[in-house]
C-alpha cells in the first residue's frame, strides 16, 4: 500500500522543491501575486507536526499555472 500522509521533506522531494522552501510557502501563507502553498494538515504538536496528504499534492500541482515559455503564462 502507498503511503498518504506525508512529512515535509518527503512532500517536498514529491513535488520536487527544498524542505525550506516549502516551510516558507507554508508559514508565508497566501501572498498577492505569490505562489499559494499547497494544503497540509496538523498532526500532534511541534515541528514534526505537519503533514501533507499526497492527493492535495496531487491536486496543487495540477492547479498551478503552466507557462509555454518565461513571456507567456496559459
Amino acid at each position: 500500500m502507498e503511503k498518504q500522509l506525508l512529512t515535509s521533506r518527503e512532500a517536498a522531494t514529491y513535488i520536487g522543491v527544498s524542505e525550506g522552501y516549502l516551510r516558507a510557502l507554508r508559514c508565508a501563507g497566501q501572498v498577492k501575486g505569490r505562489l499559494i502553498p499547497p494544503p497540509f494538515v496538523r498532526v500532534g504538536k511541534g515541528r514534526g507536526g505537519v503533514r501533507y496528504v499526497k492527493v492535495d499534492l496531487d491536486t496543487w500541482i495540477a492547479d498551478l499555472k503552466r507557462c509555454r515559455s518565461l513571456n507567456e503564462e496559459e
